[in-house]
């Protein structure tokens, strides 16, 4: 991932987690390791630094090229175009997916029926506890994860918004876990059918959209 270009937001995820309350004693007893893992980062994109010290035009050209301001054949304004971007990335989740046929099956919301709502409750549950270091964390994480769809044109994309992959399940299962435990709390046995009908639906429409609606 590190080589494709919306994944670039990645350092400002990781700056953000460093940052957190609380984080910063545990990273200090853990420098060492801390200190391995970006020595082996570095090695690993030591190529693709390299590319881009001996081509410096290539950093930013794909960048300019597909801004959202640069939206060719309209006569929205640079600001009405990243409102209209934003309010389509946002939906790329529960609404309208990626229209592009090689990244989508009919420009369907790009998680499962199974998974939409619990989506959406837990960024409700992460807004509400927005004061703790992991529901900010999140929220964060999210936004900065769907800040290249946002920026750039031809949006909802899911290409460039791959790395909301991680947030997206995390804010899912938050959800979901908190929808459990309240239908349990009623009757324990309703608590385990919820959860076997959401992760049965789930398993079977990942496979069943991307290796057979997909493949038609």
């Amino acid at each position: 991932l590190y080589t494709y270009i919306a994944y670039r937001i990645f350092p400002a995820i990781a700056v953000t987690f460093l940052l957190s309350p609380g984080n910063r004693e545990k990273l200090k007893r853990h420098w060492r390791v801390l200190v391995a893992g970006a020595f082996i980062a570095l090695l690993v994109a030591a190529p693709l630094l390299n590319f881009y010290w001996k081509n410096r035009e290539s950093f930013n050209d794909r960048i300019q090229r597909t801004a959202v301001w640069n939206t060719r054949g309209t006569e929205l304004s640079p600001a009405a175009l990243v409102v209209d971007s934003t309010l389509k990335t946002i939906g790329l989740f529960t609404y309208r997916g990626d229209p592009i046929d090689r990244h989508n099956v009919n420009e369907e919301p790009m998680l499962s029926p199974f998974a939409c709502g619990f989506f959406l409750l837990g960024i409700g549950i992460a807004f509400v506890n927005f004061r703790k270091p992991y529901a900010a964390f999140l929220l964060l994480y999210l936004f900065f994860t769907i800040l290249p769809g946002i920026l750039s044109v031809d949006s909802p994309h899911s290409s460039r918004t791959v790395g909301a992959v991680i947030p997206a399940i995390l804010f899912t299962t938050i959800g979901l876990i908190a929808s459990v435990n309240l239908v349990a709390r009623l009757l324990p046995l309703f608590g385990t059918i919820l959860l076997a009908a959401v992760l049965g639906g789930n398993f079977y429409t990942g496979p069943n959209d991307g290796l057979l609606r997909y493949a038609e």
